[in-house]
Order: C-alpha cells, then structure tokens, then sequence
C-alpha cells in the first residue's frame, strides 16, 4: 500500500495552516489593492471629464458673445437687450 502524506508536498499540519493563511491574506491584499486603483481610476477619469466639459462650454460661450459683440453694432439700442438675452441663455 502507497503511503499519502496527509497534507500536499509532505509539509506538517501547522506549516500547511500558516501557508493557507498567509496565500489568504495575499489574495485580501491583492483584493483590496485593485479596488484602491478601481477608484483612483474613476475619480481620474471624473476630473477629467469633467474638466473638457467645462472646457468645451467655455468654448462656446466665448464664440458666442464674439459672435454677439459682431452683430450687436448692426442693432437698434432698443433691441440689444432682447437679442443678448436670447443669445447668452439659449442652448444647442
């Protein structure tokens, strides 16, 4: 009859407790650690997003009041106001 070792590689129970614990922590370590950069991630990417957004509507508002300021001469006194109301507030 084969003699089996009652834990893998022949090691003692207390040896096969400690390395089960230890490759246990590990994993919880490496859990932990790739959630942290999950996060770090998205906070990245929201700053980011955010940021060109921003950019973007500043953008556009410049144009717009360039635009504005070009056509505004062309206006009676009377209807400056309506025309910037309409141009400054207006969204596509």
């Amino acid at each position: 009859m084969l003699a089996v070792a009652p834990y893998p590689g022949g090691e003692s129970r207390a040896e096969f407790l400690r390395r089960s614990a230890k490759e246990r922590e590990d994993r919880e370590r490496k859990r932990i650690r790739e959630l942290a950069a999950t996060r770090i991630q998205a906070r990245w990417r929201g700053k980011a997003t955010r940021k060109a957004v921003t950019n973007e509507m500043r953008a556009m508002f410049d144009a717009r009041m360039a635009d504005l300021a070009k056509v505004e001469g062309y206006l009676p006194p009377e209807k400056r106001p309506e025309l910037v109301l309409t141009a400054t507030f207006r969204r596509y």
